[in-house]
């Protein structure tokens, strides 16, 4: 057993170190001072750069979906005008079948106001004084009604219509003759033009039509804006034509009995 002696100089035994805080310089310690502050102006300037940013991708996608947008509205307005133009063309066949001839173009209202009832709007024409022209006070309140048919979606705001025909001697309609029936188009309906949208407006129960003249330049034809204008043959079918045709072309099918043929896809 170990004696006392033994037990106080036994310096070989492992002994604990008593460490004070402020002898551990090895440990790191946390400075202090006073707390940062965030620097606003790098904040707005943050806030600009995501708003500005963001604002730059959105104008970005709509100026490359705009065009596209344009794209289907044009397709779309063309759809629905040809439609109308159809159903013009299918109201004056039926104004054939019964009367035996086209309406007249050079009465004292329009042959669009003859057609109205075969489109549905038979109460608008029963109102109309026929031995009256378009403008007397009698009529000429009737040139307010809008008449879905005869509004072209190209140009919903238009003060009238875009749908006339061509009247000279060389046309369908002839001015001072009996209005020719679909039997009697010499060219056949296949080749003849009823109805072009024309450039210039007009009343619809006006009987103003576009003035033909072969040895003189073609009218305005179009809407303003588009590179094509529309034409209803005489056979009821409907073509969308290039501005730039050749007027040598044209001319063949508003002549009716001038032996060619019309190609609306020709140059």
């Amino acid at each position: 057993m170990p004696s006392d002696y033994d037990r106080d100089n036994d310096d070989d035994r492992p002994r604990r170190r008593r460490y004070r805080d402020e002898d551990d310089d090895d440990r790191p310690r946390r400075r202090e001072g006073p707390p940062q502050k965030s620097n606003p102006m790098v904040i707005v300037a943050i806030v600009i750069g995501v708003i500005f940013g963001g604002g730059l991708v959105v104008a970005i996608l709509i100026a490359l979906l705009l065009p596209a947008v344009q794209r289907v509205r044009d397709a779309s307005a063309r759809m629905s005008d040809s439609n109308n133009l159809k159903q013009i063309s299918l109201a004056a066949y039926n104004y054939n079948d019964v009367n035996g001839t086209l309406p007249p173009a050079d009465d004292k209202v329009s042959w669009r106001v003859h057609l109205l009832p075969y489109i549905e709007e038979d109460p608008i024409y029963r109102q109309f004084d026929m031995n009256q022209p378009w403008d007397s006070p009698s009529n000429k309140r009737l040139a307010n009604q809008r008449i879905r048919t005869y509004t072209s979606a190209g140009d919903p705001q238009a003060d009238g219509t875009h749908y006339r025909v061509f009247v000279g001697p060389h046309t369908l309609f002839k001015p001072g003759a009996k209005p020719m029936s679909y039997k009697g188009i010499p060219d056949g309906s296949s080749n003849t033009i009823l109805v072009v949208e024309a450039a210039e407006a007009v009343p619809w129960p006006a009987p103003w039509e576009l003035q033909y003249d072969r040895n003189a330049s073609l009218p305005p034809l179009g809407i303003p804006g588009r590179k094509v204008f529309l034409v209803a043959m005489a056979d009821g079918s409907v073509h969308s034509v290039t501005k730039d045709i050749s007027p040598e072309v044209l001319r063949g099918g508003i002549e009716p009995d001038d032996g060619r043929r019309f190609n609306p896809a020709e140059k």
